[in-house]
């Protein structure tokens, strides 16, 4: 048996863009290289790096925390949305890993999931099958009759480019009402606190600027000396993510921020 045939087909696929990027772009092998002595650094002298990124953050009028266990990053940010409020939320693995969603829903809040992967698993109720393609064991007719719980007009036959319609149509609205717009964090730069994010939907962009409030739940291992190094980050991220160039890439400062 050939050993690509024992592999996930994405993964096949994911890995082959990723060194036609490489060949094709040969100056982010330059940044990854010159990006992990950059994060060794901080890795060494770990303690200073979070310090500084807190005090940044809070120079620009952000609150930062440092939460030691997932129960009490789950905790800070329940306290800071409190109960009956509305939620947009973007793909965060720290997120999933601390189970923020149903954290905050069990306080009665209403909270959605905004990747269009992501959302179709919630309706779904299940567990994202891909870490980077969230719903990809979906067939379309499966996914036709999830969004007809939210759009009686959309069923298994309609076409993919109206259930897309359909989704985003319904998110404009949470996103309008919401109060908090939570995401997570490509990297975060220690020298002036700012977050920066790389997507390719758009729907990060509307999370952080059209609700209220934004929080950033992350971990320290985001952490990069400087601003550049995070914008380096992101180029090095949407590469190896088969993505390249990024779509979008949006630096967000001064704004409320969790570190985990």
């Amino acid at each position: 048996m050939n050993w690509e045939e024992t592999i996930d087909p994405v993964i096949i696929d994911n890995a082959r863009k990723v060194d036609e990027i490489f060949e094709k772009f040969p100056y982010v092998k330059d940044l990854a290289q010159r990006l992990r002595e950059r994060k060794m650094k901080v890795i060494e002298n770990l303690e200073f790096y979070v310090e500084q990124t807190i005090k940044s953050v809070e120079k620009l009028g952000g609150k930062a925390y440092l939460a030691k266990t997932k129960e009490e990053a789950n905790r800070i940010i329940g306290e800071i949305v409190g109960s009956e409020k509305k939620v947009v939320i973007s793909k965060s693995n720290v997120a999933y890993e601390t189970g923020l969603r149903e954290f905050l829903q069990k306080q009665k809040n209403e909270v959605w999931e905004t990747d269009l992967g992501e959302f179709l698993v919630q309706l779904q109720d299940g567990w994202p099958s891909h870490i980077v393609a969230p719903s990809i064991d979906l067939k379309r007719e499966e996914a036709g009759k999830l969004i007809h719980k939210i759009n009686p007009k959309i069923g298994k036959e309609s076409s993919v480019e109206d259930m897309v319609r359909a989704v985003r149509e319904f998110l404009m609205d949470k996103y309008i009402h919401a109060d908090f717009g939570i995401t997570g964090a490509n990297a975060v730069s220690a020298d002036t606190g700012s977050v920066t994010l790389v997507e390719n939907e758009g729907n990060i962009r509307m999370d952080t600027v059209l609700p209220s409030s934004h929080i950033v739940i992350t971990g320290i291992d985001k952490i990069v000396p400087t601003l550049p190094d995070a914008l380096d980050e992101v180029m090095v991220q949407s590469a190896n993510a088969g993505l390249f160039p990024p779509t979008y890439i949006n630096v967000t400062s001064g704004q409320a921020q969790l570190q985990t």
